[in-house]
């Protein structure tokens, strides 16, 4: 079906610049709305999956309405599913009051909609939350909390994530300074990350962290790696 395929189209992203030297967030919070446009589609898949027709053709009509700019139509099929709990159509209501699609802008309402929605595990959820907390957008400003709901969403394997939660880590905000940890989250996003873009800032920043350590650190950093498994969402 044509709705399988779409091109989620980039707007300007802002970058953070607390990485120090050249290292930095890669895209943080406008790439998570972005990626998350295209897990709405794949909610919809896996709703025909395993819920089936009755409630996946719904969302695939909401999908379709906000593909062509219906934002009011996608809200109003997206808004009583996101009331009765479904953690996706809970994340598409969050990034509709992020951009101001079909509602005016309110990051506190987005904030709201994403936790509920990272609550149930929801990996872009969570990496949204920790941008909003990080930026202090719809909720108080926190890197300590910032840096919880990037780990959550890397440690199942969210690459964006894991770039944030490693510069974290680098900068030693919200957790102690740890060059291993930077470089392990650093490298994991680079091996995870499938825009060229996104990847090839992650080796630039991953070879910054290097930089920094002994050779004892990057033998502990790459024991790690090898170790490091992707977690399934907590419920």
């Amino acid at each position: 079906m044509a709705w399988y395929s779409c091109l989620v189209s980039h707007h300007s992203l802002a970058r953070s610049r607390y990485y120090g030297q050249m290292l930095r967030l890669s895209r943080v919070f406008h790439q998570f709305v972005c990626w998350s446009v295209a897990c709405i589609q794949c909610g919809v898949i896996v709703a025909f999956m395993f819920i089936g027709g009755a409630v996946a053709g719904p969302l695939e009509d909401a999908w379709n309405a906000y593909k062509r700019g219906d934002f009011a139509t996608a809200l109003e099929i997206w808004r009583p599913r996101a009331t009765q709990g479904v953690a996706f159509a809970q994340l598409s209501v969050g990034i509709m009051y992020y951009s101001g699609q079909g509602v005016p802008q309110d990051y506190g309402e987005a904030a709201k909609w994403y936790r509920l929605a990272a609550e149930q595990g929801n990996a872009t959820a969570q990496g949204s939350l920790g941008f909003m907390y990080y930026s202090g957008q719809g909720v108080p400003q926190d890197y300590g909390e910032a840096a919880k709901w990037y780990r959550l969403a890397a440690e199942q394997g969210n690459a964006t994530a894991q770039s944030n939660l490693g510069s974290m880590y680098y900068s030693g905000q919200g957790v102690p300074q740890n060059y291993v940890q930077a470089y392990m989250w650093v490298d994991l996003a680079a091996s995870r990350s499938s825009a060229r873009e996104d990847r090839d800032e992650a080796v630039s920043n991953r070879n910054v962290v290097a930089s920094k350590m002994s050779r004892e650190q990057l033998a502990e950093a790459k024991k790690l790696l090898r170790e490091w498994k992707p977690k399934l969402p907590a419920r």
